[in-house]
């Protein structure tokens, strides 16, 4: 886990300054909020990018989820208008 830890610290480092105004992204309040509403810049956005790698992670269902799925297959189908 400590190697993980370290790999991720210089990822964000250089995430950091990589990024540019970008970096410290925090929601509609950050200035750069405005470039990421109009799709048109995406792909200035996203170019020069290198894709270093893919993560994923498995969520068991909860033991609930058995009697919801039996529930909603019970119900009568809706018609759609």
């Amino acid at each position: 886990m400590v190697f993980f830890v370290t790999e991720l610290r210089t990822f964000l480092d250089w995430l950091q300054t990589e990024l540019g105004s970008l970096a410290g992204y925090n929601g509609e309040h950050h200035v750069s909020h405005t470039q990421l509403q109009e799709p048109g810049n995406y792909a200035g956005i996203e170019s020069g990018l290198t894709f270093l790698g893919l993560a994923g992670l498995m969520d068991p269902p909860r033991p609930e989820a058995s009697f919801v799925l039996h529930d909603c297959c019970q119900l009568p189908a809706m018609p759609r208008g």
